[in-house]
Order: C-alpha cells, then structure tokens, then sequence
C-alpha cells in the first residue's frame, strides 16, 4: 500500500507541472480547441487536481503516511493567475 501511495503523490507531482506547463503556454495546448474551451478544460483539470490532494490528506495522511503535499484552502487556489483565466473563460 505505501508503494501504491507514493506512486499516487509522484503522479499528482507531475500533473502538477504539467498545469504549470499549461498555464505557462497561456492555455493554448491544441490547434483545434478555442482558448476559452482549453480554459475550461483546464478549470476541470484543476478542480480534479486540488480534490485528490484534499482526498489525500484527509484519508492517508491521518494514517502515518504524509504525502508532503499542501492543503487546498480554497478553490482554485492552484491558478497561478486567476483574473487572466476568469478573463479568457468569460469570453463570448
């Protein structure tokens, strides 16, 4: 099991950077999806992202295994620039 767990906190670490990379690409990843789609897209990713994290911590780190990783204390809090993305998702 503690295998399986740090298999799973490698995993969040690198979908983590791939976010970063997104976000760093000004959310554009595909010639075929509008910028306000690839936001959206990214929005879904977020939230998914910052739910295993708080599923993590509350369910395994109570169990001796600290996966190292930080608490979401608010939504979206993973958005490096939140006007920018609320900007491009409310785009007609």
């Amino acid at each position: 099991e503690k295998n399986e767990l740090e298999s799973v906190v490698t995993s969040i670490k690198k979908v983590s950077k791939v976010l970063v990379k997104h976000s760093e690409a000004e959310y554009r990843t595909s010639n075929h999806l509008s910028r306000n789609d690839e936001v959206r897209n990214y929005l879904f990713s977020i939230n998914l992202y910052e739910d295993i994290i708080q599923d993590m911590i509350a369910n395994y780190k109570s169990d001796g295994y600290d996966p190292g990783l930080k608490p979401i204390t608010k939504i979206f809090q993973s958005i490096p620039d939140l006007n920018k993305v609320y900007s491009i998702a409310s785009e007609a």
